[in-house]
């Protein structure tokens, strides 16, 4: 399986906040995506804390045997990013308020895991055609 990652500040914002990671192993690859919150405070850094977190403690547990670890472990390491955002919201007055969304996919040939946290979004392409995968956590789609 051959990934590529490639990030972009477009023509519309003058930062980028967007980070991904590719964190390979032999039996999987787990792919993420943060998107700074713009409009926030340190949206650039809250991606960057986030994604580098992940690429520093994903492989502890790999390879994972069974889907639930993955998820588990997952769970585990976004509630740890979370409480590393709020810990350097705490001592960074300037950096209160600051959020990023995050998209993580874990592929192997046993099982696949997504998942994610605000509006960024994972498709799949098949066929020619896109599929949305992902669901939108933010106040419009709830509104829908």
């Amino acid at each position: 399986m051959k990934i590529v990652g490639k990030s972009d500040i477009g023509k519309v914002r003058a930062k980028n906040e967007d980070q991904y990671a590719i964190i390979r192993e032999k039996d999987g690859v787990f792919v993420l995506v943060c998107d700074g919150i713009g409009g926030h405070a340190a949206g650039e850094k809250a991606s960057h804390l986030v994604a580098k977190h992940f690429k520093t403690n994903f492989k502890i547990h790999m390879p994972f045997t069974h889907v639930n670890h993955v998820k588990e472990h997952v769970e585990m390491l976004v509630q740890q990013a979370n409480d590393l955002l709020i810990k350097q919201a705490q001592t960074h007055k300037n950096q209160q308020g600051m959020g990023t969304t995050f998209v993580g996919l874990y592929v192997s040939k046993e099982f696949t895991v997504l998942v994610n946290a605000g509006d960024s979004r994972c498709y799949g392409f098949k066929d020619d055609r896109l599929t949305l995968l992902s669901e939108d956590h933010s106040y419009v789609n709830q509104l829908v």
